[in-house]
């Protein structure tokens, strides 16, 4: 894990070698701005996958506590992508879900050529898994200039701020103004990335149109967005977006395990980021925060983390917490990296496989429809999309290749998230992702899986 921290030296969302100019330059344009939210949305998507595979692939009923830290993160990575989606509509822009061009290929690494030394797979739930790929793609701000600048970015983001809306952005952030201005940093995590190439140019570009006859670049039709989390109407709210993004998740301050109080549901109990979370996963306890610090390199302090080799964090974090048990042989033994042609034509694991891709189209389809003037679909028609989404793949996971075979000992057949052109390309209605008859295949492999369960708990 810790050697992907060291070897983040290429920008991500953005090509060719790293930008060492002033971030958020003058020269930036609103369409690169709409550019770069586009590739926020992807990043955010191609996190998903590997998580829900991880998910899925644990056995109903066992592992509550990991199964548990999973789905609050794939929960977390949908509201992300909704926020990045809501600022792009803010400033004009139109969220792209549907293209399958820009859909993920695993393996693989992250789109955009974000973090192109890591290879992100499609794997059972292992502690090995979590660690190499899972935190490597939460990995923490090790950049000790960015980690201060955290702080300033919460209290842009609080709701005292909000009277600001009509002071400049000179006066109303100048702190986050002089870090835009600084030279020489090339942004490494995606955290990081947030903050300089769509924050910074944010900021920049709201300073040049204060004098245009908008006043604003957030100009974009409000009824586009959805409301979950927040919508985005100027940049107070904008910046909220980004501090909510970056606290929970990717590339949040690597001497604070906790999200900020102002973006977790009960205040009453500190939440860890999701970097720290599937740490608790590998660590098998609950992380804990403060005491004295200790330099990460003194063999005294072994008891102690240190997400970024060298950094002596003011408090001291341990995993010496409430266990958080993880039993690896309650796993569907899942093959890793499917592909739908290793699934033999006709077989029940073929079936399933194309069922669940079917599903996953639906719900692009129906996200994008969502993302794009039509917010009702959100609950109306993905919350439902994505529960079936899950019914078919608790069901693929515990169906071996080849017919005959036994779930316990596999190989089972696992989600290859494969996008079928026909079915995308810019429909209006999601529904249509799905043909009548496959809708009633899907219903009728539910319908033959449970009568096989009941079947099999009747002869015992």
């Amino acid at each position: 894990m810790a050697i992907f921290t060291a070897i983040l030296v290429l920008a991500c969302l953005f090509s060719g070698w790293p930008d060492v100019t002033a971030q958020g330059a003058d020269n930036i344009d609103i369409a690169a701005l709409r550019k770069t939210l586009q590739s926020a949305i992807e990043l955010e998507w191609a996190t998903i996958p590997p998580y829900l595979n991880a998910a899925l692939s644990i056995k109903n009923g066992t592992n509550k506590p990991v199964n548990g830290i999973l789905w609050s993160i794939l929960y977390n990575e949908m509201d992300h992508m909704a926020l990045a989606s809501n600022m792009l509509n803010a400033i004009g822009g139109a969220p792209v879900l549907n293209d399958p061009a820009r859909t993920p290929r695993y393996p693989g690494p992250l789109p955009a050529g974000c973090l192109p030394d890591l290879n992100v797979t499609l794997e059972k739930m292992t502690r090995a898994h979590t660690e190499r790929v899972f935190m490597g793609i939460e990995t923490p701000e090790c950049e000790d200039s960015v980690t201060k600048y955290h702080d300033l970015i919460s209290k842009a983001a609080s709701p005292e701020a909000s009277n600001k809306t009509s002071q400049s952005v000179e006066d109303a952030f100048p702190g986050l103004l002089a870090k835009c201005n600084e030279r020489g940093f090339s942004p490494a995590t995606i955290g990081a990335i947030y903050i300089h190439k769509i924050l910074c140019p944010m900021l920049k570009l709201e300073m040049q149109a204060q004098g245009s006859p908008e006043g604003t670049i957030f100009t974009g039709d409000p009824g586009r967005q959805v409301s979950i989390p927040f919508k985005v109407s100027n940049l107070t709210t904008a910046i909220r977006a980004i501090a909510f993004i970056t606290s929970q998740g990717e590339g949040g301050d690597a001497c604070n395990p906790y999200v900020d109080d102002q973006f977790t549901d009960n205040n009453k109990k500190k939440v860890p980021s999701h970097y720290f979370k599937f740490a608790e996963i590998v660590n098998g306890k609950e992380v804990e925060y403060g005491g004295n610090s200790c330099p990460a390199r003194q063999p005294w302090c072994r008891d102690y983390f240190a997400p970024c080799n060298g950094i002596n964090c003011e408090n001291a974090i341990t995993f010496n917490g409430t266990e958080v048990p993880f039993d690896e042989n309650e796993v569907w033994p899942i093959i890793s990296n499917p592909s739908t042609d290793l699934y033999p034509p006709g077989s029940m694991a073929r079936n399933l496989s194309d069922a669940f891709n079917a599903e996953y189209v639906s719900l692009m389809q129906c996200l994008h429809d969502a993302v794009n003037g039509q917010p009702d679909k959100m609950f109306g028609e993905c919350i439902p999309d994505m529960k079936g989404l899950r019914s078919i793949g608790n069901q693929l996971v515990q169906t071996p290749i080849n017919p005959g075979g036994d779930p316990a000992v596999g190989p089972n057949a696992s989600p290859t998230y494969e996008v079928q052109g026909s079915l995308l390309n810019g429909k209006a209605d999601s529904a249509s992702a799905r043909s009548y008859p496959q809708k009633l295949f899907s219903l009728f492999l539910s319908c033959s899986f449970i009568f096989r369960a009941m079947t099999t708990l009747v002869a015992c």
